[in-house]
C-alpha cells in the first residue's frame, strides 16, 4: 500500500503569512529584521576594525559608509533596528499573557508598525537636521 505524498511542511502551504491578524506576518519580519542586524552588526565590526588601524584605513570606511550605498545599508539595518525592537517588546507582552484577543492583537500590531515608522522617522530627521 502507498502512503500518501503529504506536503513536509503543510503550514508553509496552508497558513497566509501575511494575513489580517497582524501575528505570523510580523514574527517572520521579526525574523527578517533579525538578519538585517546581523549585517549592521558587521558593519559596527567593521568600523571598529577600520578605527584601530589608523586613519587612512578608516577613511576608506567614511567613503563608503557615506556612499549612496551606504546610506541605504544605514536606513535599511536602522528600520530593521526599529521594527525588531518594536515587535519584539509587542511579542514580549504577549509572552507575558497580556493582549492576547484578536483584536487587541490586531491594534497592536497597527501601533506597532506606526511606532516603527514614527521612531525611524524621528531618528533621521534628528540627523539629517543636525548636519545641515
Amino acid at each position: 500500500m502507498e502512503t500518501p505524498r503529504r506536503p513536509i511542511s503543510p503550514h508553509l502551504q496552508i497558513y497566509n503569512i501575511f494575513s489580517a491578524q497582524l501575528t505570523s506576518g510580523p514574527s517572520f519580519l521579526n525574523r527578517a529584521t533579525g538578519m538585517g542586524l546581523a549585517v549592521g552588526l558587521i558593519y559596527l565590526c567593521a568600523w571598529l576594525f577600520m578605527l584601530s588601524l589608523g586613519e587612512i584605513y578608516y577613511n576608506y570606511f567614511l567613503k563608503f559608509i557615506t556612499s549612496w550605498f551606504g546610506y541605504l545599508s544605514l536606513l535599511g539595518i536602522s528600520l530593521c533596528f526599529f521594527y525588531h525592537l518594536i515587535n519584539g517588546i509587542r511579542f514580549l507582552i504577549f509572552d507575558l499573557g497580556y493582549m492576547i484577543t484578536k483584536r487587541a492583537v490586531f491594534i497592536s500590531g497597527i501601533y506597532m508598525l506606526i511606532l516603527t515608522v514614527l521612531c525611524f522617522t524621528l531618528m533621521w530627521a534628528y540627523i539629517v537636521c543636525r548636519n545641515i
